[in-house]
């Protein structure tokens, strides 16, 4: 069944891109490449992502935040080192992303429900 749960994420992503690529920043997958879309994180903007969530959160629509330090700041790569100027994509994307629910067997009514949530919440 796998190849078939590949198939079904890859749905439920482009239904997802479809849905909120104009409000939100969606992951896009290199031409070549695929994806097994083990998460579907999004980035909104970092002044609005905790007020997002947790209005999300009170519309039932569960999130979360798999990468809330980058990996510089974590004990296991204190000692690598950095440039000058550090490393502020990541500083950034750690303030901005957040991960919707994605699995193979997300129906199009639930997915549709949770799009109409982000766009409300995240905007």
């Amino acid at each position: 069944i796998f190849e078939g749960e590949l198939a079904a994420r890859q749905r439920v992503a482009q239904r997802y891109a479809k849905g909120l690529a104009d409000i939100v920043t969606v992951p896009v997958v290199a031409s070549g490449s695929q994806s097994a879309w083990a998460q579907y994180t999004i980035r909104v903007p970092a002044n609005r992502r905790t007020d997002a969530v947790k209005t999300l959160h009170a519309d039932g629509v569960p999130t979360n935040i798999y990468y809330p330090r980058p990996l510089h700041h974590q004990a296991a790569y204190r000692h690598f080192p950095i440039s000058g100027n550090g490393l502020p994509v990541s500083e950034q994307l750690s303030q901005e992303v957040l991960s919707l629910p994605m699995h193979p067997y997300l129906g199009a009514d639930d997915q549709d429900w949770i799009i109409a949530c982000v766009r409300r919440r995240a905007q």
